[in-house]
């Protein structure tokens, strides 16, 4: 926005529907963490489709994990609340058919749209790698362009002798055939603790395509020194503290970064930034670049960087070992800002409950009859109780490895502890809004405006997604160049709208908008205690 007087913006909490897992661990077959793999509509079942996968669990079970037939599982349900495991006599489970489980291969994938190269893969046996030379090798194919994970990249799996020098940092590369091009000297990243912005803790947190410029954006987590009070000597990163940065490029050679975000004084002592993600929807990234999957990054998407994009910061409370999402925003995608209240955007849950210690969402939302699904990760114990679970054989293999986890929160004994790190699980949550409400403009008081920056008009229709209460009002003025009410559009010119309404269509009550179309304007939204979601030029 160009001005706001009076208006403050305010985060709309999802709404956990249902209100528990969508699927809990209840066949011989399945593990102790299940993570979301994929959602979809199935318009011949008529019914909605989770895929999950079977992702490691308590190390007691490792054997039996390695001889599992398939580590994919599929559940089906007619209104996306009550959701059922259904026989799919596809996979052979200990001389049974009668199971959920999915064969390798016929997981669900997205279309791409028919205009769209195929999206691209590896094969393992037959990448070589080489230096890219200008000369020789012409323009770089950014549509073929990405960049190597920093911690467990497709490049160690390569068998080709040519993939050794690349299997430590990240690199950029484009994908020609079975041949990939290095396209800098040095890696861009690496893995280890550094506030110098060639570092990062983990792997890349997020992949941004912006579709309007073409720049490719790579989130990361640099390490910052943990001063005290901040240290959480359990916590497997206590010595540094988790923050944001960021690197991009539009041609895959010339890369800038910056810092992103780093917790502050209105943060409890012990926050991190485990990691940030742009809101996209799911269809918009389908239609991304065909390298968009080449590599294994935590989260993806596509998106309109021009504009206003909302994303999620999910908050690490190191000290309570607890992790939620907090809705940030940029217009950039570089400078992202942090609501002046601060409210998880799921809220995490009472101790015991299926999302206490963890809410994960992911990058992308679904639509589906006028609302976003945002599928999330949950568990019911703390973050670190994984551990544990999954990398300890014992109690005393446990309290040797890790003495210091007996200052985790809620430890009273070794005993207790390891049972609770047995009872610790990984769910799968849907949150939901109706359309494009996680965010709205409300008056601080009664009244209050907000003018845009200039826009091109370019529809002759403007629809509002808002809310006005009989008692409020909700009017549009347009401004010309020098931010002067125009004849005919002032705000004793704009009807009348009230209600709740995804798409408000605005008029005014002697001139047509498409009379102002290619013109140059500012719109500035007059506020009674309503509520303005988002607006659209169609």
């Amino acid at each position: 926005m160009d001005t706001v007087e009076g208006v403050r913006f305010v985060a709309d909490p999802l709404q956990k529907q249902p209100d528990g897992p969508l699927v809990i661990m209840d066949r011989p077959w399945e593990t102790e963490l299940l993570y979301y793999q994929s959602l979809h509509y199935d318009p011949n079942q008529s019914k909605y489709v989770l895929e999950y996968t079977l992702a490691g669990g308590d190390k007691e079970r490792a054997a039996e994990r390695a001889q599992l037939p398939s580590t994919v599982c599929r559940a089906v349900s007619q209104d996306g609340l009550v959701w059922t495991k259904p026989s799919l006599g596809l996979v052979d489970y200990q001389g049974s058919t009668d199971n959920n489980l999915v064969p390798s291969g016929q997981e669900y994938v997205p279309p791409r749209a028919a205009n769209l190269g195929p999206s691209l893969s590896h094969d393992f046996d037959k990448a070589r790698f080489r230096r890219y030379d200008l000369q020789n090798d012409g323009p770089v194919n950014t549509d073929h362009l990405f960049v190597t994970a920093v911690k467990r990249s497709f490049v160690n799996q390569c068998t080709d002798a040519s993939s050794h020098p690349y299997r430590v940092g990240s690199w950029p590369m484009e994908k020609r055939g079975n041949e990939y091009l290095v396209l800098t000297d040095t890696a861009i990243l690496y893995l280890g603790v550094g506030m110098d912005r060639y570092h990062s803790t983990e792997k890349i947190t997020l992949h941004v395509e912006d579709k309007s410029t073409g720049n490719l954006y790579y989130f990361f987590r640099p390490g910052a020194p943990n001063y005290p009070p901040h240290d959480a000597p359990y916590d497997n990163m206590h010595m540094t503290r988790r923050c944001l940065g960021v690197m991009w490029t539009g041609d895959g050679l010339n890369w800038q970064r910056r810092l992103v975000a780093v917790p502050d004084e209105n943060d409890a002592p012990g926050t991190e930034f485990y990691y940030i993600t742009a809101i996209a929807d799911r269809r918009e990234t389908t239609l991304s670049r065909p390298a968009m999957d080449l590599e294994n990054h935590w989260n993806k998407a596509a998106v309109e960087g021009l504009g206003i994009n909302v994303g999620t910061l999910t908050i690490y409370d190191a000290k309570a070992n607890r992790i939620w999402p907090e809705l940030v925003y940029a217009s950039d995608l570089l400078h992202w800002h942090r609501l002046a209240e601060r409210h998880p955007l799921i809220p995490n849950g009472s101790p015991e409950s299926f999302g206490y210690g963890l809410i994960k969402i992911a990058s992308a939302y679904h639509v589906f009859n006028s609302q976003w699904w945002f599928p999330y990760q949950a568990i019911n114990t703390l973050h670190q109780d994984y551990i544990g679970l999954a990398k300890m054989r014992s109690l005393d293999e446990l309290r040797e490895t890790y003495p210091n986890y007996a200052e985790l929160p809620g430890f009273s004994s070794w005993k207790q502890y390891w049972q609770r790190c047995k009872s610790m699980r990984y769910y799968t949550g849907i949150g939901r809004c109706k359309s494009g409400r996680v965010c709205h403009a409300e008056p601080v008081e009664e009244k209050g405006t907000l003018t845009t920056v200039p826009i091109v008009l370019s529809g002759d229709t403007l629809l509002l997604n808002a809310i006005v209460p009989p008692a409020g009002s909700l009017q549009v003025e347009v401004l010309d160049e020098e931010g002067r009410p125009l004849p005919g559009f002032q705000r004793g010119d704009c009807k009348s709208i009230e209600g709740d309404s995804l798409s408000f269509d605005v008029a005014w009550e002697k001139e047509p908008l498409s009379r102002l179309q290619g013109k140059t304007v500012h719109l500035r939204f007059l506020l009674d205690s309503a509520k303005l979601y988002s607006f659209q030029l169609r």
